[in-house]
């Protein structure tokens, strides 16, 4: 037998030998065609290698064998680039359907029970993104259990990010059994849900692209922690903030992934019409009474407040994507005004004076900055809460000032362009929903 073996020979060697320990392989075709796709050297070797990795792994959680597999993988990178990327490594495994521990004790079998989706609501939208993001999941722990994402930090973040975001989703869903099915909160959650769904199956397939470059991390993590401390009926008030922060944490990944460098304009295009469908329009369709009572609020405070967001619309329908930069600083400014009537310079100073600065608290020109308005405003809620609206204004105003010279300098397309500021201005309607309707 020479060195040299075919995709078929090798697909054959593989199938024979450790067919009854390789779970995912119900075919020598589906090996022929995996092996044909990633157009990796094929050799006895590598045929041995690979089978015996699998069969020491055979049907056990969490089997120590995923190390080997790894080095495995390793071992012949540099045989071929093509090995290198997480785009061969991530179809491999799905392909062999390689256990990994974090799947199969945790999330895993939540999600295969129905108890999952009798709680979100059989055909609800919650339970759509719930199903929609299932069978990326174990993709995106295989990859993590691997260590195939510690040769991009950003990228492993980004996974870091999507799995937990989805997590607290599910510890919610089954924590309250059903309670919250009805509530708007629920409604929300499938909107975010979506938005993840969709951002984990760019993230395992045929062409992993990094989406989040983290400015949407930290409040995401805030939003994670604010879900995980709900309890099966949460009060009022506490679910109306989740829902305010969840409709501001998915206007927030939206505008961020549509400005993502590595994405083509076919996808491009094909994220922001999928976004617009699941989330954008289900949210500014949805319940008039939420934007009218928060309308209300802010011309409570000053008649001129509501008019900064009225134009914001007013310039996505009448302008589209040549009013991006307007749209941008009616957001931004909106909320900057806001905080000028409810948290007074002199006010918030001396409240700094009493309770004693804080990191971040004040500019260097030794005046309040919007953290310390935000934590001023809030000083009477928890902590919880106030970190959660910091976080997420925060991440706004950066998102917004990366985003627009993003905007400048690459033509993204009309229906991506009205995606992002779509995004802009529903992360500033929830940002100031949590800071003036659920004192």
């Amino acid at each position: 037998m020479t060195d040299a073996m075919s995709a078929d020979d090798t697909a054959t060697r593989v199938s024979t030998l450790h067919a009854p320990n390789i779970t995912g392989l119900s075919a020598v075709a589906d090996v022929s065609r995996l092996f044909k796709t990633l157009d990796i050297p094929t050799n006895p070797t590598w045929a041995t290698a690979l089978g015996a990795a699998a069969a020491q792994c055979g049907p056990t959680p969490g089997c120590q064998s995923q190390s080997q597999l790894s080095k495995v993988l390793a071992a012949f990178g540099p045989q071929r680039p093509a090995m290198d990327t997480v785009l061969n490594m991530s179809r491999l495994i799905k392909t062999l359907d390689l256990p990994t521990q974090k799947w199969a004790a945790t999330l895993g079998p939540q999600l295969a029970t129905a108890d999952l989706l009798r709680a979100a609501g059989p055909g609800s939208p919650l339970s759509k993104a719930l199903g929609a993001f299932a069978p990326h999941r174990q993709a995106l722990d295989a990859i993590a259990a691997l260590g195939l994402s510690r040769q991009s930090a950003i990228f492993s973040a980004q996974i870091g990010q999507i799995v937990s975001s989805q997590d607290s989703i599910v510890r919610l869903v089954l924590r309250s059994n059903a309670q919250l099915q009805t509530t708007g909160l629920f409604n929300t959650l499938g909107r975010y849900g979506h938005v993840q769904a969709q951002l984990g199956a760019l993230t395992t397939g045929s062409d992993p692209a990094i989406l989040l470059r983290g400015l949407s991390r930290i409040s995401g993590r805030r939003y994670d922690f604010y879900l995980d401390g709900l309890p099966a009926r949460p009060i009022a008030r506490r679910a109306a903030v989740a829902e305010a922060a969840g409709d501001t944490q998915s206007g927030l990944l939206i505008a961020e992934s549509l400005t993502a460098d590595g994405l083509s304009n076919d996808r491009r295009q094909e994220l922001a019409e999928t976004f617009t469908t699941v989330s954008l329009e289900p949210w500014q369709t949805g319940p008039a009474d939420a934007r009218d009572e928060l309308f209300a609020a802010l011309a409570e405070l000053d008649p001129e407040l509501p008019d900064w967001l009225k134009a914001a619309w007013d310039d996505i329908v009448r302008d589209g994507p040549k009013g991006a930069s307007k749209i941008a600083n009616c957001a931004v400014e909106c909320i900057d005004q806001t905080l000028r009537v409810i948290a007074a310079v002199e006010d918030v100073a001396a409240w700094i004076a009493q309770v004693g600065p804080k990191s971040g608290w004040i500019d260097d020109k030794n005046r309040p900055t919007r953290r310390a308005k935000i934590m001023f405003v809030m000083r009477h809620r928890s902590k919880r809460d106030a970190k959660l609206a910091v976080a997420q204004v925060e991440a706004l105003a950066t998102l917004v000032h990366d985003v627009m010279g993003n905007l400048q300098s690459v033509k993204h397309g009309k229906a991506p362009t009205m995606a992002i500021m779509r995004g802009w201005v529903q992360a500033t309607e929830g940002a100031l929903s949590q800071l003036l309707l659920h004192r």
